[in-house]
């Protein structure tokens, strides 16, 4: 399956898309306000997380990001889906920082968010957010995420413990935002 926005497509993950995360998974500026990149990531173990994906061995659902020219950009997914509660833990990654600020995320979250509430029928999608990314926390807020909560001093970084923004979007307020 593809998703198709104005500027990106969303798409599954390739083997040729390897060495495009290679590029930002290592990267501290990329990985600073994210999850994940506390630990080196070798080509390896990168390499043992897309090769579970490619062949549908995780419950997760994940796409790569891409321009409509083709040019990888990031990817983002569900994880920790509940199918009884229906509801799934969204992430998402811009690795080339080039890229940021153009818009390419809010299109992806957008398209990915509609594809969760109208194909894969969550009723709650969730997210969090560290602090000190207010370009994101910006970009969720715009798409109808609201602010739950915080975990208090829940992510450990550069010497300094953060709080861990906790955000949520129930489907019935997307579809009063999307005019459904």
């Amino acid at each position: 399956m593809i998703l198709e926005g104005d500027t990106v497509r969303l798409r599954p993950f390739e083997e040729r898309d390897l060495e495009h995360v290679m590029e930002w998974v290592n990267d501290p500026d990329v990985t600073r306000t994210l999850l994940v990149g506390r630990y080196p990531m070798t080509r390896t173990m990168e390499k043992a997380w897309l090769d579970e994906r490619l062949k549908g061995g995780t419950q997760e659902v994940a796409f790569a990001i891409e321009t409509k020219a083709g040019a990888y950009l990031g990817g983002i997914n569900y994880f920790r889906i509940m199918s009884v509660e229906r509801h799934a833990e969204l992430g998402l990654v811009i690795g080339r920082k080039a890229e940021w600020g153009k818009g390419y995320a809010r299109e992806a979250m957008s398209l990915f968010v509609d594809y969760g509430f109208e194909q894969l029928n969550f009723n709650l999608i969730y997210l969090t957010v560290l602090p000190h990314n207010p370009r994101a926390h910006k970009i969720y807020a715009s798409l109808g995420f609201r602010e739950e909560g915080r975990l208090r001093q829940r992510i450990y970084r550069d010497g300094v413990y953060s709080d861990l923004i906790s955000m949520s979007l129930l489907r019935d307020e997307w579809q009063a935002i999307r005019g459904r």
